[in-house]
């Protein structure tokens, strides 16, 4: 059993399986390693995620543009993202443009990376 210490916090959590369904209706895992934050450094994050500046309106000509809605909701999984993953065990490289397509692609994948980060650094649950 490991000895519990504080006030050295870790670099990052673990690796750690995140899962989700994939669009064929199978199970699709991910292992990620996340950067370690407490919960009140997770809460200056996710303060900082909601002050990325303005975002382009996706409203034109009083109509609302989905396509541009869901590449800006895109965009800003990929920063969230490229905020919190250290590592993972895709052929990917971590990048903006990985998480975009990844958003693009496979948006259960990115809502449940999203939700597995905010439960390690709330609740110190590792896995969804």
């Amino acid at each position: 059993m490991a000895k519990i210490t504080l006030g050295k916090k870790p670099e990052t959590f673990v690796p750690f399986p995140v899962k989700f369904k994939l669009p064929t209706g199978e199970e699709g895992v991910v292992n990620v390693t996340y950067k370690y934050r407490d919960r009140e450094e997770f809460g200056a994050f996710q303060n900082s995620m909601l002050n990325l500046g303005d975002a382009v309106s996706a409203i034109k000509d009083g109509k609302l543009d989905h396509a541009l809605m869901y590449k800006q909701v895109g965009a800003g999984n990929a920063q969230y993202l490229m905020g919190c993953v250290v590592a993972w065990d895709l052929d990917f490289p971590v990048s903006v443009e990985t998480f975009e397509q990844l958003a693009r692609e496979l948006p259960a994948a990115v809502i449940a990376m999203s939700q597995a980060y905010g439960l390690a650094c709330t609740e110190g649950r590792l896995g969804n």
